[in-house]
């Protein structure tokens, strides 16, 4: 596993971060702004353990929205944040 540094700055094995995205996005308690900032950081890293996150999202069947979450990253203004926390491509 590769240590990476954490949004807030601590260490974490690199799939801890996919782990988290996946459970912020299939919470009902998470705050759509939250998950706006997490994605958008991710999407402009370049350290991203995609077999980690996909293995996740296997796991939660999350199919769709994680391929809008990749896309995020190369036309944001095409994306609205729904009220869920949940991305939307326009």
């Amino acid at each position: 596993m590769i240590e990476t540094d954490s949004w807030f700055g601590n260490k974490v094995l690199a799939y801890d971060k996919e782990r988290t995205i996946l459970d912020m996005l299939v919470s009902p308690l998470t705050p759509p702004h939250a998950v706006e900032k997490v994605l958008e950081d991710y999407a402009w890293e370049d350290e991203k353990n995609l077999d980690n996150l996909y293995k996740y999202e296997e796991l939660l069947n999350r199919q769709e929205q994680l391929e809008i979450i990749m896309n995020y990253k190369k036309d944001p203004g095409k994306f609205l944040f729904l009220p869920s926390g949940n991305l939307k491509q326009c």
